[in-house]
């Protein structure tokens, strides 16, 4: 199912993309990415992370809710989430996207995280050379 439902996303990212009048070879270099990696998300072998969703939002000129909408709605036949509205008009998304969502919000954080614990260890570096090049005879720090 999970597989089926990245294929319809690719699909949607593809009219997206014509609709725009973007070749795949310009939605790659926009994306910073190879042709056959950018042709893999098209065809929805591979996982978008919220980087990627973020700047195909910049590139279509939308906020990210309204590129989640477009990619996720049931509209058409081209892509049948199974997303339904409830009697109060807001979008019901199935369990399935749910957690797809989930999953990249988890992947987020943990690169978050670690890009965090990498900048700390940074910090501690540059700390202690500033301690070393401090302890030098006749060497001091310009403010």
């Amino acid at each position: 199912m999970l597989d089926a439902m990245k294929k319809k996303v690719g699909k949607r990212i593809q009219m997206l993309r014509m609709e725009n009048n973007i070749t795949q070879d310009q939605m790659a270099d926009l994306l910073c990415i190879s042709t056959s990696a950018y042709c893999k998300i098209e065809y929805g072998e591979t996982d978008l992370t919220l980087t990627r969703i973020r700047r195909l939002a910049e590139i279509f000129n939308m906020s990210e809710q309204d590129l989640a909408m477009r990619l996720l709605s049931s509209s058409d036949s081209v892509l049948d989430t199974g997303a339904a509205k409830s009697q109060n008009n807001t979008l019901m998304i199935p369990s399935s996207l749910e957690n797809l969502f989930a999953d990249m919000i988890t992947q987020n954080h943990e690169y978050r995280d670690m890009i965090a614990k990498h900048i700390a260890r940074i910090d501690q570096s540059l700390e202690h050379i500033i301690e070393r090049l401090h302890t030098l005879e006749g060497f001091h720090m310009k403010d």
